[in-house]
């Protein structure tokens, strides 16, 4: 059984304290170390330390050792160019069968997420790794919604396979509110957290029968994959889509298991009220600030300063050396814009 991590995101929706230099997967938000270094710990408590994988980008290999220094160089597999999770998996499925043999067990996980409860989401990933070592399947963590969110996409649970292992009827896009709460009302569905088990054959299966053109790109990095001259040359004509698009939609056999664990994709600076204690006027806080007459807000403070704020409702205020940022919570979405605004004035 081995773990993957996938640190390939940029967390433009961090900015300022997320630069193109340091994305999300490398921040600190709440004091409790880096994300990546909290996913690790988390898979470090199902795998050795020989067993832990992260795939990233090239120029972000350094940092990905600084960060988890648990694993070797070998270990850190990197893309010369961006296309997607479903490449990124691919090239941890190629590497795992060349070491291991096909029949590996392979956890994927986003790097860039957080858990609350671990007992609960080891538990979980524990039953995950028993079903996909005994069956032609990929299992996947669906998270039990706690409110009606627009920000997730969901997954529709089927029958009753066995246990809590469920069939999947089907994946649903990020719904509307209205939508949102009747999923919630309903039951049956549950938020898609991105985190997958398969064993590593049964995922170069799926990409043979649905996407014959990235196989054959895996296969020509596989016939190599110390090469990196092969690996750019070829990563250049990968198909650039997601795993849950490219592959895990139109797989032949797909189970979940639901799983209560405190999860968050931290998704943007609104959702530090997801992984933080709040006050008690609800006003989410990291860093040394002062809040009168507030409620509501989620306000950072870099080290070494101090934000004040006076009658504010429902605002963001993040305070870096570099710069500053105010917008109200329900603007968060825009900071992406602003973000790439920002960086081409820097370059």
């Amino acid at each position: 059984m081995h773990a993957i991590i996938l640190a390939g995101g940029s967390g433009t929706r961090f900015w300022p304290l997320s630069r193109e230099g340091c994305p999300k997967q490398f921040l600190d938000l709440t004091g409790c170390g880096s994300l990546i270094r909290q996913t690790a710990d988390r898979m470090l408590h199902m795998v050795s330390r020989s067993h832990l994988w992260i795939v990233t980008a090239e120029h972000q290999q350094v940092q990905c050792l600084a960060h988890v220094p648990d694993i070797g160089l070998s270990h850190v597999l990197c893309e010369p160019i961006a296309r997607n999770t479903a490449a990124a998996v691919g090239l941890a499925a190629i590497a795992l069968v060349q070491a291991h043999g096909p029949n590996t067990v392979m956890i994927v996980t986003p790097a860039d997420h957080s858990v609350a409860n671990h007992e609960a989401f080891t538990e979980a990933l524990t039953e995950a790794v028993k079903r996909a070592k005994h069956h032609d399947e990929i299992v996947l963590l669906g998270i039990r919604p706690t409110r009606p969110e627009t920000g997730y996409g969901y997954i529709e649970r089927g029958k009753c396979r066995d246990g809590h292992v469920f069939a999947v009827k089907s994946f649903r896009e990020k719904p509307d509110l209205p939508t949102a709460k009747r999923y919630v009302e309903k039951g049956g569905y549950a938020w898609n957290a991105g985190v997958f088990v398969m064993r590593a054959g049964i995922y170069l299966e799926e990409v043979r029968r649905q996407r014959p053109r990235l196989a054959a790109g895996l296969d020509a990095m596989a016939a190599d994959l110390n090469n990196t001259d092969i690996r750019r040359d070829v990563y250049e004509k990968l198909e650039n889509i997601s795993v849950d698009h490219g592959v895990l939609e139109g797989a032949k056999a797909l189970s979940m298991i639901e799983v209560s664990c405190g999860w968050s994709d931290v998704g943007g600076w609104p959702a530090l009220a997801d992984i933080t204690p709040s006050d008690h006027d609800g006003n989410t806080v990291v860093g040394r600030t002062i809040a009168h007459d507030s409620q509501g807000n989620v306000i950072y403070a870099s080290p070494g300063s101090v934000v004040a704020v006076i009658g504010l409702r429902d605002m963001v205020v993040v305070h870096t050396p570099e710069a500053t940022l105010v917008m109200p919570k329900d603007r968060a979405e825009d900071v992406r814009v602003l973000h790439n605004t920002m960086e081409r004035h820097e370059k």
